[in-house]
């Protein structure tokens, strides 16, 4: 599936202080042959992390055109026990 590799640089990094689940977020661009692309790299707490990219022309689609390489739904990561 990822037959080549492809120089990158990195763009921005945000950081979400006092932000419940997500600690940051960094943006790296990246070229191949036809188009630039955009990675995105969510950092989440216990070392989670979401890795989104998409092509640049489609940064400001109206109706989001972000593709995840892993898809989380929201669920409580811990829940105490009580007996």
């Amino acid at each position: 599936m990822f037959d080549n590799s492809f120089p990158f640089t990195k763009h921005f990094t945000d950081k979400f202080q006092g932000a419940q689940y997500l600690k940051e977020r960094t943006t790296y661009i990246f070229k191949t042959q036809k188009e630039k692309y955009h990675l995105e790299v969510e950092e989440y707490l216990f070392n989670i992390y979401v890795l989104k990219f998409f092509p640049a022309r489609l940064k400001k689609h109206p109706e989001g055109s972000t593709f995840s390489l892993v898809k989380i739904r929201w669920v409580k990561l811990w829940q105490p026990v009580f007996n």
